[in-house]
């Protein structure tokens, strides 16, 4: 799992390549808590998300609920298959996370 933060014209992107599972996500939550330290909005880029379990999906989670608390808005600009199947299968309905297509 790598996970990298860009800032450009007022927004951060943040993009995780590989695998998010239980056996990262301790090394992956400071990572992702940096971009919320940034102002604008946050884009999340999982186009070359591998396989994610459910504590992967909690950590997003916990992403877009603190990036709510502090009124930024985060949107997914690559959303792979295997996102949205692991959201459908712990009941999340795929839209609640914003999604903008090819805004990449």
């Amino acid at each position: 799992m790598q996970i990298s933060t860009t800032e450009a014209e007022g927004s951060s992107t943040i993009k995780i390549e590989g695998d998010l599972l239980i056996s990262c996500v301790a090394e992956a939550k400071p990572q992702l808590e940096d971009a919320l330290g940034a102002t604008g909005d946050i884009r999340l880029d999982l186009g070359a998300l591998g396989e994610i379990d459910t504590a992967g999906l909690q950590l997003l989670l916990m992403l877009h609920a603190s990036a709510r608390k502090k009124s930024r808005r985060l949107v997914i600009v690559a959303r792979p298959a295997t996102f949205s199947a692991a959201l459908e299968r712990i009941g999340i309905p795929v839209g609640h996370f914003p999604y903008q297509e090819g805004t990449n």
